[in-house]
């Protein structure tokens, strides 16, 4: 490489990873390990800095140097890159694997595993001793909630959050090699710091009052909203996608045109006492029905649409409410030649053919819809999860 080569920087585990959001009550506490190279023609320092800086942001320093001779094909000149170290364990036999290329790596390596395990055993005992303090604080909530959380937003400062971030000068033929560990770093961290809120939202309000997706088992997942007042079962492989338009919108990640979603209807413009307000199950198909063929509208020319009620039928679930189940399929014809002065070449071919499942029931004064969609082959080969799906739905008292 180069002398003249500019040198690439790279962090882990800090605060530049794009991880989940940190509550108001939650304050970081930094401790960082920083590597950097320093090494010039004849020898060289790589140099190891950590610094602490605590409550009353003065920062302690401790610097440690260790040399090391040039390696061939390094440059001459400033060095433009550090060690990138390499996880090592201990095998029983004792010995380091894999094992360190000098004795002066071993050197700063141990340097560096010893502060971070010191570290480690610091930030173990400062979650500890916040996990007690939440566990008392639960149960205290229970006899006294508004002064609980008076009490939280006054005191949930002390609440310590370590984490920590080396900082590496690599080569830049390496650079991809790197970013390819940095990527499992972050899931990594990410899954922990969203395990952690989790757990706090849970042990703060209760496991009643959050919106949550919980194994039950098998091939589905449950699927809870306490503030809007559903809940249901999904299909635990597919995944939430986020501004669909609807409440809530899941979607198969391998069959694109599958996927469900919830619709409700405004708290303000409806007053619904019951499913029946929109009349017997048949004139309640016609109205979704309707509903699809208005969303399905198209402009393009030569689109033609062909659908059909398939079913519609009413239940009354184990929650004592009634529902109105509705099937519907629809198929979508289309002309890729529709400006052809000949009609025989405006032949129109079949586009899609969907079958569409939907749910109603009325709760909270409010009209829920759960929305099934499939293609009509894939409904063959899973309609009985599906229907375990549309089985499931149920509306509940909003929080």
């Amino acid at each position: 490489m180069e002398a003249t080569a500019v040198p690439r920087a790279l962090s882990l585990l800090g605060p530049s990873l794009s991880t989940a959001p940190l509550l108001p009550w939650m304050r970081m506490n930094c401790l960082r390990v920083a590597v950097g190279g320093g090494v010039r023609r004849q020898g060289g320092v790589v140099w190891a800095k950590k610094t602490r800086r605590g409550r009353d942001d003065v920062a302690e320093e401790r610097v440690d140097t260790h040399s090391f001779a040039r390696k061939a094909g390094e440059s001459a000149e400033l060095f433009p890159e550090a060690v990138l170290f390499r996880k090592k364990m201990v095998r029983e036999d004792g010995q380091v694997s894999p094992e360190f290329a000098d004795a002066n790596e071993e050197k700063l390596y141990d340097f560096l595993n010893i502060q971070l395990k010191s570290d480690m055993k610091r930030s173990k005992i400062s979650l500890l001793c916040s996990s007690v303090k939440l566990f008392f604080s639960y149960f205290f909530m229970l006899a006294l909630l508004a002064v609980h959380l008076c009490w939280i937003s006054e005191f949930s400062l002390k609440f310590v959050l370590l984490h920590y971030e080396v900082v590496y000068l690599i080569h830049e033929d390496r650079v991809e090699e790197v970013e390819n560990v940095v990527s499992k770093v972050q899931v990594q961290r990410r899954n922990v710091l969203s395990t952690m809120l989790s757990a706090w939202t849970i042990l703060l309000l209760g496991p009643g009052q959050v919106s949550l997706a919980e194994t039950t088992g098998g091939a589905f997942r449950e699927y809870i909203d306490t503030f809007d007042g559903y809940t249901f079962l999904y299909p635990k492989n597919w995944i939430q996608v986020r501004g669909a338009g609807a409440d809530i919108f899941f979607r198969d990640p391998m069959v694109l045109d599958e996927n469900m979603s919830v619709e409700i209807s405004s708290p303000s413009s409806s007053r619904y006492t019951s499913v029946e307000d929109l009349g017997p199950p048949e004139k309640a198909a016609e109205k979704v029905l309707g509903q699809y063929l208005t969303e399905f509208m198209s402009t393009r020319l030569g689109v033609r649409r062909e659908s059909n009620v398939l079913s519609a039928s009413s239940k009354v679930a184990d929650d004592g409410k009634l529902y109105y189940e509705v099937e519907v399929n629809i198929k979508s014809y289309a002309s890729n030649n529709e400006l052809a002065v000949m009609p025989q070449d405006r032949v129109q071919s079949l586009e899609w053919d969907r079958r569409y499942l939907s749910v109603l029931g009325v709760e909270n004064k409010r009209l829920y819809e759960l929305r099934l969609q499939t293609p009509e082959q894939v409904f063959m080969q899973e309609e009985e999860d599906l229907r375990r799906v549309m089985d499931s739905f149920r509306v509940i008292k909003a929080a």
